[in-house]
Parts: C-alpha cells; sequence; structure tokens
C-alpha cells in the first residue's frame, strides 16, 4: 500500500466520485482549463481487457502557465497538471497529482519567481484536493 503524502492521499469515495469531487472544487474557483478525463478502465474494456477503476483529470491555469513560460518555456514539460484516481486491489481509492515541484524542476533552477508561482499552485491544487477526498 502507498504511503501518503500531500500529493497522493487516500479517499472516501469511488474513483468517479472523486474526480467529479475535485472537478467541482475546480469550477468553484474559476480559470481553469480541462483539457481531458480519460477513463483507463474504459478504454482497457473497449480493447477485451479488464482493469479496475481509473481516470485521470488532465488541467491547467492558463494565467499560472503563462507566467511560468514566460520565464522558462521548458517548463511545460510537466503540465498539464495530472491527477489519477485508482482502485487498488483491496478497493482503496487513492488519489495521486502531479508535484508542483516537479514543475519547477523540469527548468530552470528555484528561481524566486518560479518558486512564487509553484508556491500558488500547491496551495490552490492543494485546497482543491481535500474537498476532493474528504468526507462528505
Amino acid at each position: 500500500m502507498p504511503e501518503t503524502s500531500r500529493w497522493l492521499r487516500r479517499s472516501p469515495h469511488d474513483v468517479a466520485r472523486t474526480l467529479d469531487r475535485l472537478e467541482q472544487a475546480v469550477l468553484r474557483h474559476g480559470g481553469v482549463v480541462r483539457f481531458a478525463r480519460i477513463d483507463h478502465a474504459a478504454i482497457a474494456r473497449s480493447a477485451g481487457g479488464t482493469s479496475r477503476a481509473a481516470e485521470t483529470l488532465q488541467m491547467e491555469n492558463p494565467a499560472l502557465v503563462a507566467r511560468l513560460l514566460s520565464i522558462d518555456p521548458a517548463l511545460a514539460w510537466s503540465l498539464p497538471i495530472k491527477l489519477l484516481a485508482w482502485e487498488d486491489s483491496t478497493g482503496q481509492v487513492w488519489l495521486r497529482i502531479t508535484e508542483p515541484a516537479a514543475i519547477a524542476a523540469e527548468g530552470m533552477p528555484a528561481s524566486p519567481p518560479v518558486q512564487e508561482i509553484i508556491r500558488t499552485i500547491e496551495e490552490i491544487l492543494g485546497g482543491w484536493v481535500d474537498e476532493a477526498v474528504g468526507a462528505a
């Protein structure tokens, strides 16, 4: 079983509900582009295979991305932010998120402007994750 962290969390909800709750939190905040929601289990079924529930959500905030890329376009390598919800072999649902610090690792060394943007992403994204995996 994985060890939990800020960017790897257990969810009391099923996979679909976990990402639904996350998307609802994002919509309340606004300013974010949702690029894709991919149902990996459905893709496996379409090929005649089987898989436990697993879905990925990809999104980014254009204003924050514009600020990052104006500093260093190489930072785009880790974008958009990816969030994976999956059910493990015990039935536990997990939510894993692209660690915002990994974005900074792709470009210039920890420059203060990049670190400021990363802190903003961590703050916003962390709140959404708390809502997605919270009880209720």
